[in-house]
């Protein structure tokens, strides 16, 4: 768990942490840009096996963060949070559970909405976390969440130096881990409540910018022809996309959000495939610094007044809350 600025940024995830089942049995690392950012409240990390407080030079690149998380820690499993994410109580205990069933290289996360009241909270939410959406039956996956998932130490460690690389579009990652052999699962008690962009005009580059992330790290080794092949195709992106954000939504029991979803999911995504497009022409540029820079402070990002489904407080992931439920 990182923050850019100061403790009460992630102030209220590390709350939801100290709720969980477990805490006895978890080690907590926090990373910020200075001692002063991780000057935590006192008795608020009392009960945790061990923690770390790990100042780096820069908080530009999420990806970087999470690999010096994951080469500090010294449990076997590692877990990435952010500060707009809150887990409920049992959500360690599911992941545990569910790794001492098999020899899985990963195990995902399963995600609920803390901010549903918009047609683009669900749009952002389903395109970035749809396959992993609560209900889910445990079973087997062919990858797992993104930026938040929990991995065995050491199946990330085996990436070396690529390792921040590969946490940059982790699907990719996954797909070579999955050639080399390794299984992911998913944790149906593992719940986070997380929020999502529900402002329009903030989500069209965000999508634009993880497209092309996502476009020129799958396509860095290939051809200039099959790259161009990629773009000329990209306008169909947002056809197929829409098709799986439409399915998730019903399987989710969601059909009658879909008069509102489908136009504001047609329109981002547009954005997603020009994204990709230019990815796969012009490389990641700094894409990830700037998806980077509006993962912070949610809530700048979404609409006014929007309550926490978790916590019923105002969906602000700077304000420090009681966490002694599952919302």
């Amino acid at each position: 768990l990182w923050t850019p600025d100061d403790y009460a940024t992630i102030r209220k995830t590390v709350g939801a942490l100290a709720a969980q089942t477990v805490q006895e049995r978890l080690e907590l690392i926090l990373l910020g840009p200075s001692p002063e950012s991780l000057a935590v409240v006192e008795g608020d990390l009392d009960g945790f096996a061990a923690y770390q407080l790990i100042v780096l030079d820069s908080m530009a690149n999420s990806a970087a963060i999470r690999t010096a998380g994951t080469r500090a820690a010294t449990a076997p499993i590692v877990a990435f949070m952010q500060d707009h994410a809150f887990p409920v109580p049992g959500w360690a205990e599911a992941l545990l559970a569910r790794y001492a069933e098999g020899e899985y290289a990963g195990v995902s996360f399963v995600f609920a909405n803390d901010n549903p009241k918009t047609a683009t909270s669900w749009c952002n939410f389903l395109l970035q976390y749809g396959s992993w959406v609560e209900p889910l039956p445990p079973g087997e996956t062919t990858h797992i969440g993104g930026h938040m998932a929990s991995y065995r130490r050491e199946a990330l460690l085996e990436w070396g130096d690529d390792l921040p690389r590969k946490l940059e579009t982790s699907v990719t990652m996954h797909w070579e881990m999955r050639q080399r052999g390794l299984r992911f699962a998913t944790a149906p008690g593992a719940v986070v409540y997380h929020q999502n962009h529900s402002r329009l005009l903030p989500s069209m580059p965000l999508r634009f910018q993880t497209g092309r992330l996502f476009a020129a790290n799958r396509t860095a080794s290939w051809s200039l022809a099959r790259r161009l092949l990629y773009a000329a195709a990209s306008p169909l992106i947002p056809l197929v996309r829409l098709w799986r954000v439409v399915r998730q939504a019903v399987r989710i029991g969601r059909a009658a959000l879909l008069p509102r979803l489908v136009p504001v999911s047609l329109l981002l995504l547009a954005f997603d495939g020009a994204g990709q497009a230019w990815g796969a022409l012009a490389g990641r540029g700094r894409a990830m610094e700037w998806v980077t820079g509006i993962e912070w402070h949610r809530h700048r990002f979404m609409v006014e007044g929007e309550l926490s489904a978790f916590s019923g407080t105002p969906a602000s992931a700077r304000e420090p809350v009681a966490v002694g439920g599952e919302g």
